[in-house]
């Protein structure tokens, strides 16, 4: 069983909370995190991401824990690969494509698609990087809801998440009878539930 974290949207795999689980859970679980700005921030889009862990991942089960923005990846990928046997969700953001005008604001989304391009501050490059309109065009065609597999699934969602409402992991864990949706009082980064993750995760790990 290969375990990957994805992590979120401009971040890399040096944000604290992939690192933090990467240190809890070792040796027990070797737990990879691939870089899924894959070299190209500007041209970074779901597909690209999908295509690229696919081809990574092969045919070998995995599980895969997946941060926000990571988070919608990991169901995506789950539901093109059976072979995806475990997903653990941490503030995911689900709706992304529809929440992301809301989040810029109506002039900086207008912007952004007049000029082609935005910058976003990259957490991991610790900098401004510009980002191609093209990223919120291809996210838009993802949908979430194509993952109509049942798997083993547990989510965090902070209820003082601003970012991504708490609600929206709810809608999706409710006809999902294999998920365990923990709601901690907590924001959107879940930085203070790393312990309650890591034992998440290592029960899994245990079950499998």
């Amino acid at each position: 069983m290969r375990w990957l974290y994805l992590h979120g949207f401009a971040s890399s795999p040096a944000s604290r909370k992939a690192q933090a689980l990467r240190q809890t859970l070792a040796p027990a679980i070797d737990l990879e995190i691939p870089d899924l700005n894959l070299g190209d921030f500007r041209n970074t889009t779901l597909s690209r991401q999908l295509a690229w862990l696919e081809t990574h991942l092969g045919e070998e089960p995995a599980t895969l824990i997946g941060s926000s923005l990571g988070g919608l990846v990991a169901v995506l990928l789950a539901a093109r690969r059976p072979t995806i046997q475990n997903l653990v969700l941490l503030a995911p953001a689900l709706d992304f494509a529809q929440r992301l005008p809301h989040l810029l604001g109506e002039e900086s989304f207008a912007q952004w698609r007049e000029r082609g391009e935005r910058d976003f501050f990259h957490y991991g490059a610790k900098e401004t990087l510009p980002l191609a309109w093209h990223f919120w065009e291809d996210a838009c065609t993802h949908d979430p809801h194509a993952l109509t597999r049942s798997l083993p699934m547990v989510i965090f969602h902070g209820r003082r998440d601003e970012v991504i409402p708490v609600s929206v992991s709810a809608d999706f864990a409710r006809w999902r009878s294999q998920t365990v949706l923990h709601c901690p009082d907590s924001d959107h980064g879940l930085l203070d539930c790393k312990p309650a993750i890591a034992a998440a995760i290592q029960s899994l790990a245990g079950g499998g």
